[in-house]
């Protein structure tokens, strides 16, 4: 019996320590990739998931988490036959000033596109649709008044991605979208309806919109 307790107690130990060295891990890489290439000033954290708008997608918290952060599951509801997504509330930016959006994300069950956006006024945007399973960018397009666009994925562990998307914004307040999506479409209109459903993990506490300084 006592053989038995040790073991497990060793078990426990060690999966603890894994659990701690993956987190530790994570830590670095992010800190790394956000401290490489560019200048990023302040930050915005758009984490609150209360204040999140959803269309016609919801939000499932799961059991899991990365890095201590609540790990959720963002879902297209349903109704696979209108646009879907999420979006924070309105941030208050400097015109023709640069700023990137941020989040971490990994592919859920169905599909394997993620798309984000940072809009000003409509249609004044900028839009990036990556792929979860080849950890690549799909495309990167801007709208109207955003320059500069430009989008980045990088790996973390255990096929989770940073994904952000950068652009000179023509506007003094914006708004970041983001979501599941699927199937062959501009890169502008992934918001749009897919005729399938589709999902993919995130971390709401990632969600950030930052200033890029050179």
């Amino acid at each position: 019996m006592k053989n038995v307790t040790l073991i497990l107690l060793l078990i426990f130990v060690l999966g603890c320590k894994e659990k701690s060295k993956k987190k530790e891990t994570n830590n670095d890489l992010i800190e790394n990739i956000e401290n490489t290439g560019e200048v990023l000033t302040g930050v915005n954290m758009l984490n609150e998931i209360t204040s999140f708008r959803n269309v016609a997608v919801t939000f499932s918290e799961t059991k899991e988490f990365f890095s201590g952060e609540p790990i959720y599951l963002l879902s297209r509801d349903q109704s696979d036959s209108k646009s879907s997504y999420a979006q924070t509330e309105k941030v208050d930016v400097q015109y023709a000033e640069t700023y990137r959006a941020s989040v971490i994300v990994k592919k859920g069950e169905t599909g394997n596109l993620f798309g984000l956006r940072i809009q000003g006024n409509y249609p004044d945007r900028v839009d990036a649709v990556f792929d979860l399973d080849k950890g690549a960018v799909v495309g990167v397009q801007k709208t109207q008044d955003f320059e500069e666009e430009k989008a980045n994925i990088e790996a973390l562990s255990d096929g989770w991605f940073i994904c952000s998307v950068t652009a000179e914004v023509g506007a003094d307040k914006v708004v970041v979208f983001f979501g599941p999506t699927m199937g062959k479409k501009s890169i502008d209109s992934w918001t749009h309806k897919t005729g399938h459903m589709c999902n993919a993990y995130f971390v709401p506490s990632s969600i950030k919109l930052q200033k890029v300084t050179n």
